[in-house]
């Protein structure tokens, strides 16, 4: 059984009209590949998350179907830290090379905009928390997720949704451009890294 926050998660994603999202140093679950995904799991501090982790990415796999769906995919915002693009710690090149091919794959889709927050990047709202900002056909309001390691929270109040908004569009401001991005992405998986 799912925890309670991931399930709500995913059932606000399924009605979700656009979601807006950035992790720290993290690609979004729903751009994650299945070896990427497993990673991230299995990362948890929590025994019973470790334990389940093979049914966990493919519940992680099948929620990207939000993207490609032939009626109204859900329009997705995300920026990635640079940090991210590197390997994470124990994950083989072959993972990452299979991530970063995913994420111009999706990056070719009208619906997904996916910018780089590169790593010498001006202060940001982002620094000091994740966020996931979605929004839904009327009447439903906007909400906010807040992901933590036992789960999550979710913010409805008008005024918190509209902070975590404006958060956002600064954290995009702040990252490179479509283009640049892409082209950031493209670097990383020919190995041209910065110096």
């Amino acid at each position: 059984m799912l925890p309670k926050p991931y399930a709500d998660s995913i059932a606000l994603g399924e009605e979700a009209i656009s979601i807006k999202t950035y992790f720290p140093q993290l690609i979004t679950a729903l751009l994650q590949t299945p070896a990427y995904a497993y990673g991230a799991i299995v990362s948890s501090p929590s025994p019973a998350v470790r334990r389940n982790a093979d049914a966990l990415v493919q519940v992680r796999q099948a929620r990207k179907m939000v993207l490609t769906r032939s009626e109204n995919p859900v329009r997705l915002d995300t920026v990635i830290d640079e940090s991210a693009l590197f390997p994470p710690s124990g994950a083989t090149p072959d993972v990452m090379r299979d991530q970063l091919r995913g994420l111009l794959d999706l990056s070719k889709r009208d619906n997904v905009t996916i910018r780089v927050m590169p790593l010498g990047a001006p202060a940001h709202p982002g620094l000091t928390s994740n966020m996931t900002v979605m929004d839904f056909r009327p009447p439903w309001p906007p909400v906010v997720l807040i992901d933590h390691l036992r789960g999550g929270v979710f913010l409805e109040d008008p005024e918190d949704v509209e902070t975590f908004a404006m958060a956002y569009d600064a954290v995009a401001d702040a990252a490179l451009d479509v283009d640049a991005s892409r082209e950031m992405i493209k670097n990383y998986l020919e190995g041209k890294t910065r110096d």
